[in-house]
């Protein structure tokens, strides 16, 4: 796998971060696992783990509703900005259409509702998390300025933080409640493209050969996805990073998107 990767990245337009760990075997690859990109809304994770640990820990109601009003709007992706003032949604619908849809108004409004990006960055280096960081909330009025960024191997890791909690000072009641929201990202261009997952085979009793958890994020000349990826023999995390590259397509014909379903299969291959 280590050298399939390597060539894979050698032939990217740009600059590439990976960090793959197998949480049962002593098995790992890194490549700028420890530099400092942006993340683009693949940060939302940690936003959505520090809301599930004060759920479980009583500060905070998930059916606690927050109404939205005509100053909270913030463009890109989502499905709130277009919807009229007034609606009422509760926290937990904000988690899911955070990260299920990376919608940015209910990023922001659960931000504020956790306490910010400090509260947030506390909860990620008592997790040992410091090589990320929320820098504020996602403002599109001051776009030179980054609403996130990490290092792959913290991204990768914070979903290691999900697989095995009480190992990481994580509350375990709080893992599934981050697990359940993940497993329904509707992004699967990158990491997920070539893999047999579908979202949506729970609820049709379908069983399928891996289970992933996982958030994506993009803006110009940036891309990042990662996630927990879960076999019947197998469990691992994979975090992939790019920016510095001119194409601007995000689907699945971007240069990134196409990096990154590589990287998906290549690591599942050696893994599964």
């Amino acid at each position: 796998m280590p050298l399939a990767l390597d060539a894979l990245i050698a032939s990217f337009p740009g600059r590439v971060g990976v960090f793959a760990r197998h949480l049962d075997r002593d098995e790992s690859y890194a490549s700028n696992a420890d530099t400092a990109m942006p993340t683009a809304s693949a940060a939302k994770v940690f936003i959505l783990m520090t809301y599930a640990w004060q759920c479980v820990d009583g500060k905070l109601d998930p059916d606690t509703r927050r109404e939205i009003r005509p100053g909270d709007r913030v463009r890109g992706s989502g499905v709130l900005r277009y919807c009229r003032p007034g609606l009422a949604p509760t926290l937990q619908d904000l988690a899911y259409l955070m990260m299920t849809v990376s919608d940015n108004l209910a990023t922001n409004l659960l931000l504020d509702v956790v306490g910010g990006a400090r509260v947030v960055n506390e909860a990620l280096r008592s997790l040992g998390l410091g090589g990320a960081e929320i820098l504020g909330p996602i403002q599109f009025e001051k776009f030179d300025e980054l609403f996130a960024r990490s290092t792959p191997r913290a991204l990768g890791e914070a979903y290691a933080v999900l697989a095995e909690p009480e190992s990481r000072g994580f509350p375990a009641a709080a893992a599934p409640l981050c697990l359940d929201v993940l497993r329904r990202n509707q992004s699967l261009s990158g990491l997920p493209r070539y893999l047999p997952w579908n979202e949506h085979a729970v609820d049709f009793g379908v069983e399928l050969p891996v289970t992933i958890y996982g958030k994506t994020g993009s803006m110009p000349r940036v891309q990042t996805d990662a996630g927990l990826f879960v076999t019947p023999t197998s469990r691992f995390v994979l975090a992939v990073m790019c920016d510095g590259f001119d194409d601007l397509r995000s689907g699945p014909a971007g240069v990134a998107s196409s990096l990154h379903a590589e990287i998906g299969k290549a690591v599942y291959e050696a893994w599964k």
